[in-house]
């Protein structure tokens, strides 16, 4: 089974990468391919779903909780891989997390694919893999970040940004803001300095 592949982007298409290794040409599945870069050297945790008609395939991650978050998702009856994606189009890992620990099913039924039904049948099924996985994500303090962050994607949905967009800003606030340390003023300014500079 591959568990990370380290290698060089030399395609992207909506959804998927095409990392060569050594020789030997990779197609992994991401979230949002637009965090890439042609060229550009990455190094990736690997997810390998096993599919009856179609065989393996590769889902790559930047982090290990992204994958450990799919793979939660994918385990729930009637939630395959697009919706693994789908959650992490919308939402960082994290707030996922705490989502399903604190039974939040509004936030998780709008995601696309998920209905009030489905988001019901997820938090029932994960909140106690959850409070098995990452503990520490549910701090009191982390939870401070982490409701700032769902509040910053609410202000960016009421100013029409497009999912897609958002997680772009939240991936962002993720990987390079203490959240806990931040407030949502400061988080809010710093996502739409991102997506000025994108768009």
């Amino acid at each position: 089974m591959i568990a990370h592949l380290k290698g060089i982007i030399t395609e992207k298409s909506p959804q998927l990468l095409i990392v060569d290794v050594q020789g030997v040409g990779y197609a992994v599945s991401v979230h949002d391919e637009r965090l890439y870069n042609k060229e550009q050297e990455i190094a990736l945790y690997i997810y390998m779903h096993w599919n009856q008609d179609n065989g393996p395939t590769l889902y790559g991650f930047d982090t290990s909780l992204s994958k450990i978050v799919f793979g939660l998702i994918v385990s729930c009856s009637g939630c395959g891989p697009k919706i693994g994606l789908a959650v992490l189009v919308s939402m960082p890992p994290g707030y996922f997390l705490q989502v399903i620990a604190t039974g939040d099913a509004k936030a998780l039924s709008g995601v696309n694919g998920i209905g009030p039904k489905k988001a019901e049948l997820m938090i029932m099924q994960l909140k106690d893999k959850v409070a098995k996985v990452t503990p520490d994500n549910l701090h009191p303090a982390k939870q401070v970040g982490l409701q700032n962050i769902k509040q910053v994607s609410q202000a960016l949905s009421a100013l029409h940004y497009k999912p897609a967009e958002i997680a772009v800003a939240l991936d962002f606030l993720n990987e390079n803001v203490i959240l806990e340390k931040s407030s949502f003023d400061d988080l809010l300014r710093q996502a739409l300095s991102v997506l000025a500079k994108t768009m």
